[in-house]
């Protein structure tokens, strides 16, 4: 119990590895690879050491991202500074009142929006109804109609017990 038991499938990934390993460093050097040798020792375990880390890639700096909606933000105002156009008065007597035009208005809007909203109503309703119609003639219709006669049983149920304890 005091040895370690590792199932057979990690002893075969364990020597891909070390084959492929092997491989890849004879054919860098140009030489034929080693051939494979199958021995019945314990496998030597794979060590991490520091020359085979990846170091992860250093944080970029973190910029806080009000500074660029600031200066864009600076930058419309400039340009919308720019762009004014210059205050110009008005002549004295260039607008009568002779030649100004009445305003029309409709009237009573609010009659008007009152009996739209009437409509709206009567639309919405009409919907609801029809939606209800059709939810309630399926399955969900079946249950709240064996819902409302068991609640109409008990009902009856408890008024009868009442009205023959009030008897006695």
């Amino acid at each position: 119990m005091s040895e370690q038991t590792r199932p057979s499938g990690a002893d075969e990934v364990l020597s891909s590895l070390r084959r492929l390993v092997t491989d890849e460093a004879a054919s860098a050097e140009g030489a034929a690879p080693a051939p494979l040798r199958l021995t019945a020792a314990r496998p030597a375990r794979l060590m991490l050491t520091p020359a085979l880390r990846v170091d992860a890639p250093a944080p970029a700096p973190a910029v806080p991202r009000l500074e660029g909606i600031e200066a864009e933000l600076a930058a419309r105002d400039a340009m919308l500074a720019a762009e004014e156009a210059p205050f110009i008065e008005d002549e004295p007597g260039q607008i009568t009142r002779q030649g100004a035009g009445l305003l029309s208005w409709p009237d009573e809007p609010e009659a008007e929006a009152e009996e739209e909203a009437r409509r709206d109503e009567e639309i919405l309703r009409s919907l609801i109804r029809d939606v209800l119609r059709e939810e309630l003639q399926g399955d969900l219709g079946e249950r709240v109609t064996r819902n409302i006669r068991k609640i109409v049983r008990a009902e009856v149920a408890r008024v009868l017990t009442v009205s023959t304890a009030r008897r006695d």
